[in-house]
């Protein structure tokens, strides 16, 4: 059977099944591919793609599946799919990695001058080769999830900025040096989830197979502090 066009959708684990939850580009529907754990399918995804991130297979077979397993995720697609065979898995990021948004009180960006720039003038003591990967509205302030990008030992640290009608306050750095992320708003509490390496190198995560080694690291910003969960 020969292989489609691929995949991506956040990875969601069951006991005996998983699947991707997918938006369909063209009617936005949530699709569900699903798979068995120990199946050679379920082995591969498993072990390249973590839960709650991204999932990206770049070729795919699946078939309709009659007896869905509804009752294991807490997400209810519009229809379901079983994947059968799948190539080249890995996890990729849902950040968006602008140079500058427009918040409620004002344009925020990063420069060539490694400045962050608020209303068009620096933020003291704070520099770095800084994009916007999310915006979110918490309340009366507007908060974002700045990546600060490095080399290949640590290709990304973070902060969250908080920027209200006073002006625009920073966390101090934190992270895994992963550039893969994934985040979640959750009321007035912000989630992301990014791998931390165990073992093996850190540049070129994606593509280190066998040799990469890692687990999820958790951090919650909540009232403009960072903490990581363990």
């Amino acid at each position: 059977m020969a292989m489609g066009q691929g995949i991506e959708g956040v990875l969601e684990r069951g006991s005996t099944r998983s699947a991707l939850f997918v938006v369909s580009p063209e009617s936005g529907d949530l699709v569900g591919y699903a798979f068995r754990n120990g199946s050679p399918v379920g082995k591969t995804i498993l072990e390249g793609c973590m839960t709650e991130m991204l999932c990206r297979i770049d070729q795919s077979s699946e078939r309709e599946m009659r007896n869905p397993p509804v009752q294991q995720f807490k997400d209810q697609p519009s229809a379901w799919m079983e994947l059968t065979r799948v190539r080249g898995v890995e996890m990729t990021s849902e950040s968006m990695r602008l140079e500058a948004v427009d918040t409620r009180f004002g344009k925020v960006a990063g420069n060539e001058e490694l400045q962050l720039l608020f209303r068009g003038k620096p933020v003291p003591n704070v520099t770095g080769q800084f994009s916007i990967a999310r915006q979110y509205e918490v309340g009366a302030a507007d908060v974002l999830l700045l990546q600060n990008s490095g080399g290949t030992a640590c290709p990304a640290r973070y902060r969250f900025a908080t920027v209200t009608a006073r002006g625009i306050t920073l966390t101090p750095e934190f992270g895994s040096c992963s550039d893969l992320i994934a985040s979640y708003q959750e009321g007035n509490r912000i989630r992301v989830l990014m791998p931390k390496l165990i073992s093996g190198s850190m540049s070129n995560m994606a593509n280190e197979g066998q040799q990469r080694v890692w687990a999820k690291a958790t951090y919650v910003f909540a009232q403009g502090q960072v903490v990581e969960q363990k």
